[in-house]
């Protein structure tokens, strides 16, 4: 059994010993991902709720929803880079709009639809 000297010069030789053999996790940085938050609204300017809302990155369809009463909507998680969102709404019109989305920050993007 170890006396409480022996054991306390034990303690910073494991901390030491823990930091050597994980140097990538000693100055690790948590990163976010981005967001898109919008908003859907007509060519007067008001909300449009239950706007059909897609977002593209690329040639593909990452996601789609509906906007909500109040013309809004929102995509999380997601990666760095470029994005198209689209939003249309029958007898209304429609709208597309670019956005580049950075880690751990929220892009805002505002489809005014047109017919």
């Amino acid at each position: 059994m170890l006396n409480r000297s022996a054991l306390m010069s034990f303690v910073p030789m494991v901390a030491v010993s823990a930091a050597l053999a994980l140097p990538g996790l000693a100055g690790a940085q948590v990163v976010r991902p981005g967001a898109i938050a919008g908003m859907v609204v007509d060519s007067a300017g008001k909300p449009v709720g239950g706007a059909e809302v897609v977002l593209r990155h690329g040639d593909r369809v990452i996601a789609h929803e509906r906007s909500n009463a109040e013309g809004k909507f929102f995509f999380r998680r997601l990666r760095a880079g470029l994005y198209v969102v689209g939003a249309a709404k029958r007898e209304i019109g429609r709208d597309q709009e670019r956005t580049e989305v950075k880690l751990g920050e929220i892009s805002r993007v505002l489809e005014t639809l047109k017919k």
